[in-house]
């Protein structure tokens, strides 16, 4: 699961695309250190994942229970656009290496 910043593409339905930055907002770890459920706010790509000033689209709460995710605060994005970005979260795997918006290495020591 992310528990940092990121920007992805998402397909829409029609079959264009559009790019979501994923903020963490709150993230419940197993005793195994893995995230399994949590709240991610979304926004719409405009600059960079580091401006989350403009293009609120709501936030995503997942729930590890059952798989499932509850949108809210917006209704901009469809369920077809919040399972791509449910799915993503959970399965995605950080490379272990951060950049910043010039494609710089700021990853911590």
């Amino acid at each position: 699961m992310t528990t940092s910043g990121i920007t992805i593409g998402i397909n829409k339905q029609d079959g264009t695309s559009m790019n979501i930055a994923i903020d963490p907002v709150n993230t419940n770890k197993t005793e195994s250190g893995i995230a399994n459920t949590g709240t991610y706010k979304l926004y719409r790509d405009i600059d960079s994942a580091k401006t989350f000033d403009k293009g609120y689209l709501g936030a995503i709460s997942l729930n590890g229970t059952d798989n499932s995710y509850h949108y809210s605060g917006g209704t901009e994005l469809t369920d077809f656009e919040l399972k791509q970005l449910a799915d993503f979260i959970r399965n995605y795997h950080a490379t272990g290496k951060e950049l910043d918006d010039h494609n710089r290495d700021i990853t911590t020591k």
